[in-house]
């Protein structure tokens, strides 16, 4: 039996129609070129009028077409257009309070229709609320607005971190920056004369996927991580027999196709030791021949960085759907300075990627800790206030 949520005594169920004073399509023209005020559709701010149709605080919900559902709070002067619905709120409803129902209701899945996909007035006014009273109402919302308010200043924390990192590693994989200590010449060489590429595994077939004793590495932990992410290998059954090439500490791994040219060839290193490891047909390992000259996660950031970006659009190959040869991979030239450079450089790339999965973390948590609330205070689960007092 499935459990009965229990409403506070002090909350009531009311439809969302008598909780507004009107529900309604807007009428506003646009105009993208001039006006004052702006014209809001399904998408947002989609151009502007000298004669706002509306003034004050709503929630506008997208009408028709893909963003259905969609929900935007609006205020001040503007205009609404057809597609778009205009939610209006009696004075005794927080509309921070009634946005965040509606949100957590996911409007989206009211929408019907196959060819143009649609949400009514009439729906939007038969949904039921549970409704405490304004205090508290304006209570929670302050405390989702807060945590809002914190996720948006991390964000911005992580955008800046990624941005100081894409122009540290532009300066110093490039040699337009270099550290203390450094002057010696950078040289050039070939891939194919500090290294050697193997092939993933080969001659497998679905059933030999998420079975047996081997692990490999896949896709996607290749494609999103600088170095391999040694706690999402996937299994594979591969036997004795078969002459299947493993990866080893110190490889590094590319992608050999993908949809963009930006996207292929994407490098990663494996930092540990593991046995019996594998990796997936989409990609390619390249061994170091002298791991004394060179550093792998240097080189593994180069390939990444700018440097490595512009060897790889050179080599390209498709037009859907984007290939790499190996043979063209491995005469292509590099440009490098010497092991102890390389080291240092590595070592400042990896500090900010440090920072940038702490900051990450944070936003994950902080992600968590909002949907929690949402659970907890949009049901009343947990109270902030109980008979007029707020909770010690």
């Amino acid at each position: 039996m499935m459990e009965t949520e229990i409403l506070p005594t002090d909350w009531r169920i009311s439809s969302l129609e008598t909780l507004t004073k009107v529900i309604s399509s807007g009428k506003s023209k646009r105009n993208k070129k001039h006006g004052t005020y702006p014209v809001y559709g399904s998408t947002g701010i989609i151009g502007f009028t000298e004669f706002p149709e509306y003034e004050g605080e709503a929630i506008l919900v997208a009408r028709v077409g893909a963003n259905a559902g969609r929900i935007n709070v609006v205020s001040g002067k503007y205009g609404v257009t057809d597609n778009t619905l205009l939610i209006r709120l009696s004075d005794n409803c927080s509309l921070s309070f009634i946005w965040r129902l509606l949100e957590a209701k996911r409007l989206n899945n009211l929408v019907f229709g196959s060819g143009q996909p649609l949400i009514t007035g009439s729906q939007l006014k038969s949904l039921e609320l549970k409704i405490p009273e304004i205090i508290e109402q304006d209570l929670i919302a302050t405390v989702l607005n807060d945590v809002d308010e914190l996720l948006e200043g991390l964000h911005k924390l992580t955008a800046k971190k990624y941005d100081l990192k894409l122009a540290v590693m532009h300066q110093l994989l490039t040699g337009k920056k270099r550290l203390l200590g450094f002057s010696e010449e950078w040289k050039k060489n070939t891939l194919g004369k500090i290294g050697y590429t193997y092939g993933g595994l080969s001659g497998k077939t679905k059933s030999d996927f998420g079975v047996g004793n081997s692990k490999y590495v896949t896709f996607m932990n290749l494609m999103t991580n600088i170095i391999i992410d040694c706690n999402t290998f996937d299994k594979v059954k591969v036997s004795s027999a078969e002459n299947q090439n493993k990866v080893l500490c110190g490889d590094l791994l590319f992608n050999g196709s993908s949809e963009t040219p930006q996207e292929l060839a994407l490098c990663s290193i494996l930092t540990e030791d593991v046995s019996d490891l594998f990796l997936n047909s989409f990609c390619f390992g390249f061994r170091l021949f002298d791991k004394s000259k060179i550093d792998g996660l240097f080189l593994s950031y180069y390939m990444r960085g700018y440097p490595g970006r512009e060897l790889i659009k050179l080599l390209a190959q498709g037009s859907t759907r984007y290939n790499i040869s190996k043979k063209a991979f491995l005469k292509t030239s590099v440009l490098l300075p010497h092991k102890n450079e390389q080291v240092a450089i590595a070592k400042i790339l990896l500090d900010i990627d440090k920072e940038l999965i702490k900051v990450k973390s944070l936003v994950d948590k902080t992600k968590n800790i909002k949907k929690a609330l949402i659970q907890e205070l949009l049901t009343g689960k947990t109270r902030l206030i109980k008979l007029g007092k707020i909770d010690a």
